[in-house]
C-alpha cells in the first residue's frame, strides 16, 4: 500500500512540474489535461451555491433567505461571528 501511495504522489508531482514547465498551471486548454483553476457558472454554480448555503445552515453557522429576485441574505449565528 505504501508503494502505491508513493507512486501516486510521484505522478502528481510530475504532473505539477510539467504544468509549471509549460506555463499551464492555472489554465490548460489541452484535451485530456486539467487545470488548477475551475470556472463555475450557470446551473453548476447555482447547485454549488445552494449546497454551501444548506451546509452553513445545517452546521449552525446561520440562516439564509432567498428573495423573489434570487438574492440570498445570510444572517450569521452570533456565536460564530468571530470565526
Amino acid at each position: 500500500m505504501h508503494r502505491i501511495i508513493k507512486r501516486h504522489l510521484e505522478l502528481l508531482q510530475y504532473d505539477f512540474i510539467q504544468k509549471i514547465k509549460y506555463n499551464d498551471l492555472l489554465y490548460c486548454d489541452e484535451e485530456g489535461q486539467h487545470s488548477e483553476l475551475t470556472v463555475l457558472s450557470g446551473e453548476r454554480l447555482k447547485q454549488l451555491r445552494d449546497f454551501c448555503w444548506e451546509m452553513a445552515e445545517k452546521l449552525g453557522y446561520g440562516t439564509c433567505k432567498t428573495d423573489k429576485k434570487g438574492i440570498v441574505t445570510f444572517t450569521p449565528n452570533p456565536s460564530f461571528e468571530n470565526c
